[in-house]
């Protein structure tokens, strides 16, 4: 436990250096904009059927680039390491991506998001830190090329084709101003799906259907806005085979901000799946 808090130290301190590079070499070169993440993750998990309590931390560090090298070409990157009870995993991605003017069209290839990963957050940002199983169902990030096209009315088309486990996997995506769709198949695994994220009013929706050989798992993240920074969530999953939900969690949550940087929450949600109540305390810059 003393390494974790030295390695919170250093990596905070290293992130407020980071952060002055980074602003400065931002106002000298128009052309790169970048970020750097730092967010540490407590969850308190109380037994509602003994007199027991787990506890589990995350902490995560990362940054974002993105270099405009030419008008028609962007590349971009992110790295991240996240170190999660004891065990440390680097998450990286780096891809290049030409464009016409406006960005209309487009066309990416490199190690980066899926146009289905394209609905979850990105893994250096609090989003991405604190991200929701719902989401995590959702395909994550494989080597592959990916092409868009923006109409004039705002939707946006895209098809794209990942390597994952040396076999293909398609992905197809919709959007629109409020509202996004994808759609996936895997060679892999012959795993098919599709997701669709939304948002209407205070409401923000989150839908993932899955099916892998004879199994179907649907799972549906709902957030609802109640104002004063609080908002009430569920998130959930079923699975058709043995008609049980291996996700149900629903709570609170309570954002807050720091006068001169950072954010986070407090969240107390019920657990089903583990019969717990779990307090969540998030911190990041």
């Amino acid at each position: 436990m003393k390494k974790f808090f030295i390695i919170v130290f250093v990596s905070l301190l290293f992130v407020q250096i980071s952060q002055a590079q980074i602003s400065g070499l931002t106002s000298k070169d128009s052309s790169i904009t970048a970020s750097v993440y730092a967010g540490v993750l407590n969850t308190t998990a109380f037994s509602v059927d003994e007199s027991a309590q787990e506890f589990f931390y995350s902490f995560r560090v990362g940054s974002i680039l993105a270099w405009q090298a030419l008008p028609f070409m962007r590349v971009k990157s992110f790295a991240t390491f996240d170190y999660s009870d004891g065990n440390g995993l680097p998450m990286n991605s780096v891809s290049i991506k030409f464009h016409s003017y406006k960005e209309r069209m487009g066309l990416e290839i490199g190690r980066m998001a899926t146009l289905s990963t394209e609905l979850r957050p990105l893994p250096p940002t609090g989003d991405g830190h604190f991200e929701t199983w719902t989401h995590s169902r959702i395909p994550g990030g494989a080597l592959g090329a990916k092409a868009t096209y923006r109409l004039k009315n705002g939707i946006c088309l895209g098809l794209g084709v990942a390597e994952r486990g040396d076999k293909a996997e398609y992905h197809a995506k919709l959007y629109f101003k409020k509202a996004e769709f994808v759609s996936y198949y895997s060679v892999f695994n012959e795993r098919i799906g599709a997701a669709t994220v939304f948002s209407v009013g205070r409401l923000y929706n989150v839908i993932s259907f899955e099916r892998i050989g004879e199994s179907n798992v649907i799972a549906n993240f709902s957030n609802v806005d109640i104002g004063n920074d609080m908002s009430i969530y569920l998130d959930a999953g079923y699975e058709s085979v043995s008609a049980e939900f291996p996700r149900m969690e629903f709570g609170f949550i309570k954002g807050f901000k720091f006068q001169k940087f950072g954010s986070g929450l407090i969240a107390l949600g019920y657990k089903h799946e583990s019969k717990a109540i779990n307090a969540y305390l998030f911190v990041h810059l």
